[in-house]
């Protein structure tokens, strides 16, 4: 079987903005390898993209992962691209999330106490944290401000379930929200910034239900 192949042109200017998100050029390199594996095995195959992901779980993990459907009408494999490229979007983003991360050994030290109270932390909800398949266990910078969990992060994980992917808890967090506007700076602030500033975690609690209903 012959295949097509697309040249992805990166400047400069591109790869300094993946490194200062966190993402490397191997790791670019990593995920692209992968990605043309996995597409040969779904063309030899033309079987969907296999996934653990529950509906629910999917529809959440794929948000923005789309391609223009018309720019791909011409391609007979136009629907596999897009399986391919959305894998390739998840992969880079949790590598980004993953980078953007403490170990537990990392968060103990931050606050001062012993690794195993960490891990007590997260089990009772006082700490955000996800683990992957290499069996380590994260926990993003986006939950601590110096030396402490952010005001009202104890609220949000009574919100948050295993069926958020940790990018899209991640990009919640970290994302200016259009309702979340600090009248005296007149800026649009994330809910980690929204919190760190003091104000009330209500505002913050209903756009993460709202988001909960959607991924439903």
């Amino acid at each position: 079987m012959t295949s097509d192949y697309e040249q992805i042109d990166c400047s400069a200017s591109d790869l300094r903005a993946l490194d200062e998100a966190g993402i490397r050029t191997d790791d670019i390199i990593n995920v692209v390898h992968k990605a043309a594996n996995l597409c040969n095995e779904l063309m030899l195959s033309r079987a969907r993209l296999p996934n653990d992901l529950t509906a629910a779980k999917r529809r959440v993990t794929e948000e923005g992962a789309s391609v223009d459907r018309d720019a791909s009408s011409e391609c007979p494999n136009s629907e596999i691209r897009e399986q391919v490229l959305a894998w390739m979007r998840h992969q880079l983003d949790l590598t980004h999330v993953r980078q953007n991360s403490l170990g537990g050994t990392q968060v103990a030290e931050l606050l001062g106490v012993q690794p195993s109270r960490v891990h007590q932390m997260a089990s009772r909800g006082h700490l955000y944290s996800f683990e992957e398949t290499d069996a380590c266990e994260y926990f993003p910078l986006w939950q601590f401000y110096g030396d402490q969990p952010i005001p009202g992060l104890r609220e949000l994980m009574n919100v948050f379930d295993n069926a958020y992917p940790p990018r899209i808890v991640h990009r919640f967090m970290t994302r200016e929200h259009p309702r979340l506007r600090a009248v005296e700076l007149a800026l649009f602030l994330s809910p980690r910034d929204w919190l760190i500033a003091g104000y009330p975690v209500e505002p913050v609690l209903k756009l993460a239900r709202a988001l909960q209903i959607v991924g439903r």
